[in-house]
């Protein structure tokens, strides 16, 4: 008689658990730094879209030597691919094992480079060989500067994500 009763408990609470999360996100399901755990698929999408509209309307500052950058996201024109990152958030508990941590990183693609290109025409500095003069004196060679588009590129993207501003530190590099 006890058996049946904790055996029909169980059953009721498994039963219970898949109603109330049948059109919701389990426990511990982020997208980007969005905690989505309990809300449903709409709800999630309407946040994380506010979310990510309001950071793609901000400027990102850096100073690189003793010149400052400014990109302005929204002439970038970012896109974030919210739908997939939300369909495959939900099957988290869903379809498999309940009660993983993870976090779901949305794809984010700029339509516009221009500022970077400009950024990157401001950084650029060829490099130079050693030369020897007419009068046998060596010019030391010189390390020539470009920018690291990818990064930059990447920097913006978890700015968007995370809204985590990151020093730029190592966008110029050495040729």
């Amino acid at each position: 008689m006890v058996k049946a009763l904790v055996l029909t408990l169980g059953l009721l609470v498994i039963t219970a658990y898949q109603v109330i999360f049948s059109d919701k996100f389990f426990l511990g399901v982020s997208i980007g730094d969005t905690n989505i755990s309990f809300m449903t698929k709409q709800e999630a999408a309407q946040v994380l879209s506010a979310k990510f509209n309001a950071r793609s309307n901000q400027s990102i500052q850096f100073t690189y030597q003793d010149k400052q950058f400014k990109i302005n996201l929204s002439e970038t024109r970012p896109s974030v691919n919210l739908k997939p990152a939300v369909e495959e958030a939900f099957k988290i508990g869903h379809k498999g094992l309940g009660f993983q941590r993870k976090n779901i990183i949305p794809q984010v693609d700029f339509a516009d480079t221009e500022q970077i290109q400009i950024i990157s025409q401001a950084v650029y500095t060829p490099p130079r060989n050693a030369v020897l003069t007419t009068i046998l004196e060596i010019l030391p060679g010189k390390d020539g500067q470009i920018l690291d588009q990818e990064t930059l590129i990447n920097e913006l993207k978890k700015f968007i994500i995370f809204d985590s501003p990151r020093e730029a530190g190592q966008i110029p590099k050495d040729l």
